[in-house]
């Protein structure tokens, strides 16, 4: 489609208010303008056409970019899946390996744990052997020391006895 200003100059040239001469003086042929006008048309329409193109090349190529990361994923994607079952692995083994270890400890310390009760009880064995021999000592030291006093129990009382009644005599 021509501009306004092609038109105005079209008009002018068909004989609107100009001759058809050329500078040279000879005269146009018949039309001559006419086809100078759709060429100019035609020219028009191809530099409109020509930046469509443009914009349907950079179309393309956004499109084409797409596709390229789109097909990248794709091909990515039975690597994520083989990297998803290695770690599914991975993790059921670190899983078992943790529940073994958790059971060799609480084995061990099962085991320590009865050997302590053992050692405590031996001790306390040897405690309760211990308080019971002091019992003994002890219910020896008062069953001599009743002796004692039973048999140096009466003498040493009138020993005192005498001695003390001189002290408080007048």
């Amino acid at each position: 489609m021509p501009s306004p200003e092609e038109r105005e100059r079209f008009e002018r040239s068909e004989g609107r208010g100009a001759s058809q001469a050329t500078t040279s003086g000879a005269a146009l042929p018949a039309g001559y303008l006419d086809d100078v006008a759709k060429v100019a048309a035609i020219y028009q329409t191809l530099g409109g056409l020509e930046k469509l193109v443009d914009g349907l090349g950079a179309t393309t190529k956004s499109h084409a970019e797409k596709i390229e990361q789109l097909t990248q994923r794709v091909y990515a994607i039975p690597t994520l899946e083989k990297d998803v079952a290695q770690n599914t692995k991975d993790l059921n083994e670190l899983g078992r390996r943790l529940e073994k270890d958790v059971n060799e400890l609480g084995r061990r310390q099962t085991k320590d744990l009865n050997e302590l009760g053992i050692r405590l009880g031996n001790n306390i064995g040897a405690l309760q052997n211990t308080a019971h021999t002091a019992d003994k000592l002890f219910r020896i030291f008062i069953g001599a020391l009743a002796v004692i006093l039973t048999v140096l129990g009466p003498p040493l009382m009138i020993y005192l006895y005498h001695h003390v009644k001189l002290i408080f005599q007048p």
